[in-house]
């Protein structure tokens, strides 16, 4: 458990160097960061960082990428629901 919450702070730091812009490089770090969340139980910060990523995929041009991206929270978010 120490080894999540010492991820998880790092992840924290990481999302505060990057820039604002830096959209895809933040929508990784919060995929990490849900991963994690999973792992613990901790079903409250899921739906936080899926409500961040739903707000950076509202970033993405509608396309291929778009559609993969809301994809895949759907998906986190239908695990979500199912646990």
């Amino acid at each position: 458990m120490y080894a999540n919450s010492q991820a998880l702070a790092a992840f924290a730091q990481v999302l505060g160097w990057l820039p604002a812009d830096a959209t895809r490089e933040r929508i990784d770090v919060l995929f990490r960061c849900e991963a994690l969340h999973d792992l613990t139980g901790s079903h409250a910060e899921r739906r936080r960082v899926l409500a961040d990523l739903d707000a950076l995929a509202d970033r993405i041009a509608a396309g291929d990428e778009a559609m993969r991206l809301r994809r895949r929270i759907a998906l986190r978010r239908a695990a979500l629901e199912l646990d």
